[in-house]
């Protein structure tokens, strides 16, 4: 019992991170947004006759190999909603694990570092809507890696620094790419820190091409490829413009995003050139290149040269920035008030019950958030998998859905929806085209703008257009879906019940009725 008690006295911290990220993240939207498209890309990826003649999930994307295999095999054992769940409870152990270690190494009280958490899940981006703490999916692994290696920097494990880059990169190549790029200038930035272990570094650098050779494999794959420069340039600006505007485009933004990016520089540069904490230094360090590759980013979009913003330029250093300065801040408020040292009792007792009160209060919103989830199955079909908890869903298209699922044949493709995300997970058939489930290769996102355009039946012209589209594609006219249908070979369109079509209807409801085309 003693060991008991030692052990939870040791390790009291990790076990707050982990209360206070169950209660922001395992319940959260499961099955939505990037999970509807990497979990059901995984589960493909492992099982080709899951959902077969589909035109997305057919294509090669090379840098998801690690996380496809790992999430697709989680896949052919459970249902998807239950991958989604083991999922997060992995990331919130490694990432609850991280964080404790990140307050170990810096002394920082677990009160402090409980509110260092809390405060990054209230406000994980800066502007550009990029996070880590959120979803089930490959770039996750890439961000904890990333911080993993600043981690090894300030403690000197060099081998364990490489190998964690090089996981970075095999998980998602950019933000690997970018993690690179910071850490290399951070030793630079503090070269007579580490001038006597340049020698070790470049020894223990041996790894990084073995950790990372999922994503090195992508890097010369794409540079080698070769597509036509006009369809390259036109679909990196539809990318970027249409598919991914929120991440990539500061006009999308909210206006003051300067003045909160300018004030943090102003706060990394000053704790790089007066604290005096080597580590403190060095986490600044990172924070500064990131926000290089953020002005970078920013003088690309000022020359007009939107198709070079395809890379993401931001992604890293939305996150980054307000990570490290949260972290930042957090450890000066510990120095400052000097909390570890204090021998007052009753200070003391103030600190216990505040780890307390986080304790129930974070129970209380994992409860509530599983409570006023739904969870929605058949019982009459085996075949049709529980895989989804939420309380927003739309009854008739759900009704729609599963009617497919069950009854549909499963090399039978449908034009539904682009905007409804989570066509795989309900109906687990093929689909037309989705906005969510964009390709990663320029000739394969000219062919996607090909889709949405036909499924639109008119130029889709700007990023903010859901409501727009969604009137358009209920509203398709029987020449188009007919032209949809004799060019790529579509079984059933999924409309709404009101409209006069001359195609034989084989299931309605109040709102939706699917139409055959065969």
């Amino acid at each position: 019992m003693e060991k008991i008690i030692n052990f939870i006295k040791r390790y009291h911290l990790f076990f707050l991170l982990i209360i206070v990220l169950t209660s922001e993240l395992l319940f959260r939207n499961i099955l939505e947004s990037n999970e509807a498209d990497t979990l059901v890309y995984a589960k493909h990826f492992m099982n080709k006759n899951w959902i077969t003649n589909d035109w997305y999930l057919n294509l090669g994307i090379g840098y998801r190999y690690l996380f496809n295999f790992f999430a697709g095999t989680l896949a052919l054992i459970f249902p998807l909603w239950i991958v989604s769940i083991i999922g997060r409870i992995i990331i919130i152990l490694i990432f609850s694990y991280l964080f404790y270690k990140i307050g170990e190494h810096f002394k920082v009280n677990s009160c402090l570092m409980v509110f260092f958490a809390t405060l990054y899940c209230i406000f994980p981006s800066l502007t550009a809507g990029e996070w880590f703490l959120r979803y089930f999916e490959t770039k996750v692994f890439s961000y904890f890696f990333s911080i993993l290696s600043i981690y090894f920097l300030m403690k000197k494990s060099y081998i364990k620094m490489f190998l964690s880059l090089g996981l970075s990169l095999s998980f998602h190549v950019l933000i690997g790419l970018y993690s690179c790029f910071c850490l290399f200038f951070t030793v630079l930035l503090n070269i007579k820190y580490f001038k006597n272990d340049l020698i070790s570094l470049v020894k223990a650098s041996f790894i990084f091409p073995i950790a990372g050779i999922f994503g090195i494999y992508f890097i010369i794959t794409n540079i080698i490829s070769n597509t036509d420069k006009k369809i390259s340039h036109f679909a990196s600006i539809v990318y970027v413009k249409l598919r991914v505007a929120h991440h990539t485009l500061p006009s999308s933004w909210d206006k003051n995003f300067f003045f909160y990016f300018i004030i943090i520089i102003i706060f990394l540069l000053f704790i790089y050139l007066f604290s005096k904490k080597q580590d403190m230094k060095i986490m600044s360090s990172f924070g500064l290149m990131s926000a290089v590759l953020f002005l970078i980013g920013l003088i690309i979009y000022l020359l007009g040269n939107i198709n070079l913003l395809k890379f993401y330029w931001f992604r890293l250093p939305d996150v980054m920035l307000t990570f490290i300065s949260f972290l930042l801040i957090t450890i000066i408020i510990n120095n400052f008030l000097n909390i570890n040292t204090i021998k007052n009792i009753k200070i003391n007792y103030l600190i216990k019950l505040l780890n307390l009160l986080i304790i129930i209060t974070a129970s209380f919103l994992v409860f509530f958030k599983f409570k006023d989830t739904e969870i929605y199955f058949n019982n009459k079909n085996k075949n049709y998998e529980v895989f989804y908890l939420d309380n927003n869903i739309d009854y008739n298209l759900f009704d729609v859905l599963k009617w497919v699922n069950i009854n549909s044949n499963k090399n039978d493709t449908f034009l539904s929806d682009p905007y409804f995300e989570r066509f795989y997970v309900f109906a687990q058939r093929s689909q037309f085209v989705s906005f969510k489930h964009s390709p990663q290769s320029e000739i394969d996102i000219f062919e996607w703008y090909k889709r949405m355009h036909l499924a639109n039946n008119t130029e889709i012209k700007d990023y903010d257009h859901p409501n727009k589209f969604e009137k358009n594609f209920y509203n398709l006219n029987e020449e188009t879906i007919n032209k949809i249908h004799k060019k790529y070979n579509i079984d059933y369109y999924i409309g709404k019940t009101n409209k006069n079509y001359s195609y034989p209807v084989i299931y309605k409801n109040d709102e939706y009725a699917i139409y055959s085309l065969k």
